[in-house]
């Protein structure tokens, strides 16, 4: 197993490809400062960690002044060779001028999730706690739930990001139609033609009628039988 040696953050094998670049090859970039001074650049500390005695898990320590540099460190740990795993101790510190209020940071969430047309509106709700953003509800895709991670990591302010979100393929009615044919279609064929299926996200309204108590249970339960669906409200009337 390939030994990984301790590294730190402006290693040439971590750092971006700008990073290393001669210096003359990159446009200059104004530091903030006005004498011009460099701005200390965080120190991220990449220690080989074994546990059971495996190697290739990578412990990073140290502070950086935001998220999105977490996470770019966590990604640069891991494009370097030999690295199996990760463990991201890294601590976000914001510096007293770049915090910002859960009220202030809350809107900002909020504009910006509502900004992105492949997030979902209406189902994603925010818990905002000393810049810990707690992320819940539901999408219907992965991609979704991925866009909105990713445009919180990039909020100033924002200390931590998490994710109590539940991904929910939307129903297709015709999925619930065939499954409750399939369930009583043997026994009561007609009763199976007059039961109707209304769905909506992962909702699924049941209509119609039938001659017996129990095939009306029967089509709630096949309804309920079909991936993605969390709500099955049965107005099948018994004749």
């Amino acid at each position: 197993m390939r030994q990984i040696k301790t590294l730190r953050a402006d290693h040439p094998s971590v750092l971006p490809q700008a990073a290393r670049e001669p210096s003359s090859a990159r446009r200059p970039q104004s530091t903030g400062y006005c004498d011009g001074a460099a701005r200390p650049r965080p120190r991220h500390q990449l220690q080989p960690h074994r546990r059971c005695g495996q190697e290739g898990v990578v412990s990073l320590s140290g502070h950086v002044p935001s998220l999105l540099e977490r996470s770019e460190a966590e990604r640069a740990a891991g494009k370097v060779r030999g690295v199996r795993a990760i463990i991201n101790g890294i601590s976000v510190d914001l510096p007293g001028q770049s915090r910002t209020s859960d009220e202030t940071l809350a809107q900002r969430a909020y504009s910006r999730l509502n900004s992105n047309s492949a997030i979902p509106k209406g189902r994603l709700h925010l818990a905002i706690n000393d810049g810990v953003v707690t992320v819940h509800g539901d999408v219907d895709w992965p991609f979704q739930l991925h866009d909105a991670l990713k445009d919180l990591h990039r909020l100033s302010g924002v200390r931590e990001v998490r994710s109590d979100v539940e991904i929910r393929p939307p129903v297709k009615a015709e999925r619930v139609q065939d499954k409750i044919r399939q369930a009583i279609g043997q026994i009561a064929p007609l009763d199976a033609q007059r039961i109707f299926v209304a769905a909506e996200g992962s909702e699924v309204v049941l209509t119609g009628a039938v001659t017996s108590w129990h095939e009306k249970e029967m089509a709630e339960s096949a309804a309920w039988c079909v991936p993605g669906v969390v709500k099955v409200t049965n107005n099948i009337m018994v004749l």
